[in-house]
């Protein structure tokens, strides 16, 4: 889910409703909060990481749910989503989520898990010669809702480090499938394939720390 901007409802210009922050409404009438955003979908439904979303802040589509609308000749859906209360956890709940604008958001599998994660950018790893490039992705997943897509620490220094680029020739074959990096914590994980095994090189901010094979954990 890509390209994701916050819409402005004709509706929410009147009554009931009244704008909290960064687009996030109040619906009066409804007792509840609620926000529209458009974005564009990977066409593999599999990857669609709406529903992790909704899930992981506890909310809703409302009625307001267009998918295959053509905005500046792009295709998108624009979806409206709402809390069930107007209590304070729920406000928070949707407001962290409204953090989405701007982002890229997916799932990928990680330790037989499918996870909800922010894409960061692209890294470079030096297997040879030459350099790979894979995708840099930030763990997002939080059941109780209090996590938000803004970036944080260490995130930004795992960033340049990548995008400046490693040199793993003495650490991985030519042969290894490297898939992508995963920011968790305080520590980064370049998650790679080796004759149907899959491993992950530790780093932490000083470098490179060991090498664990990892399955279904």
């Amino acid at each position: 889910m890509k390209n994701i901007k916050a819409i402005h409802l004709e509706k929410y210009n009147s009554d009931p409703y009244v704008e909290i922050v960064y687009s996030v409404f109040k619906n009066k009438s409804e007792n509840n909060y609620c926000f529209t955003f458009e974005a564009e979908f990977d066409e593999n439904e599999e990857q669609y990481p709406l529903s992790d979303l909704l899930s992981q802040y506890s909310l809703s589509c409302t009625d307001y749910y267009l998918t295959d609308q053509i905005i500046n000749g792009v295709k998108k859906s624009i979806i409206e989503v709402e809390t069930l209360t107007d209590k304070k956890d729920d406000l928070i709940n949707i407001f962290n989520f409204s953090t989405i604008i701007e982002r890229t958001i997916e799932n990928v599998v990680y330790c037989g898990t499918v996870l909800l994660v922010l894409k960061y950018g692209i890294g470079k790893i030096k297997l040879t010669d030459e350099e790979i490039s894979i995708p840099i992705f930030a763990y997002r997943n939080d059941r109780a809702g209090m996590v938000n897509f803004e970036i944080i620490y260490p995130e930004m220094q795992y960033k340049k480090m990548f995008e400046d680029g490693i040199d793993a020739r003495d650490l991985l074959s030519p042969k290894c499938k490297v898939e992508y990096i995963l920011l968790k914590k305080t520590k980064a994980f370049v998650i790679f394939k080796d004759n149907e095994e899959t491993y992950r090189l530790i780093y932490g901010l000083k470098g490179y720390e060991q090498t664990e094979k990892i399955g279904l954990l």
